[in-house]
């Protein structure tokens, strides 16, 4: 369930949403059918204001799952937009990703904090250039990233990582 108010400036989300009887895949369901069924619980708000020098954002995400996983997490962020020239903008952010899977394993509670600079400059309507530097710190007791494709090392626990990106984004 969600709601949007939207009045000049001002934009506001509210998300909930609640899933019942939770089992993630059929085999990790069999193979340990009384860890899982019960419910995860997940809200969201979030909202910006545009002062038109320069537009703020920010929201607060929680998950509750009550299944022996306990994979509770806290998901924050803050932003903000600066138009700059015609066509370009300045974009800073910072965020926070704090796992808590409660007393069962205490080796996944662990938080993750990353900032990111940017500029992005729109070339037409549908092109937009884009360049950005992307700090993230992982404390000891983060999540490892296991993605296929990810090369080793990148995003583990305990790291600090700085990536710069850049390129071109085109809509069709």
């Amino acid at each position: 369930m969600g709601g949007n108010y939207s009045n000049g400036a001002l934009n506001i989300d509210l998300v909930y949403q609640q899933r019942y009887s939770v089992v993630p895949t059929a085999d990790s369901a069999m193979a340990v059918p009384n860890l899982w069924g019960d419910d995860i619980n997940e809200g969201y708000i979030g909202g910006s204001y545009d002062f038109k020098a320069a537009k703020v954002a920010a929201s607060y995400q929680q998950q509750n799952d009550k299944n022996f996983a306990n994979n509770d997490n806290t998901v924050w962020s803050l932003g903000v937009k600066v138009p700059v020239m015609a066509a370009s903008n300045i974009l800073l952010t910072y965020a926070q990703l704090e796992m808590d899977a409660g007393p069962r394993d205490a080796r996944v509670d662990g938080k993750s904090n990353t900032a990111t600079l940017a500029w992005t400059t729109a070339m037409s309507k549908r092109t937009t250039l884009y360049a950005g530097y992307v700090w993230v710190d992982n404390d000891k007791k983060s999540l490892p990233i296991r993605f296929t494709g990810v090369p080793a090392g990148v995003g583990q626990v305990n790291e600090t990582n700085n990536t710069f990106a850049a390129g071109v984004n085109h809509t069709f």
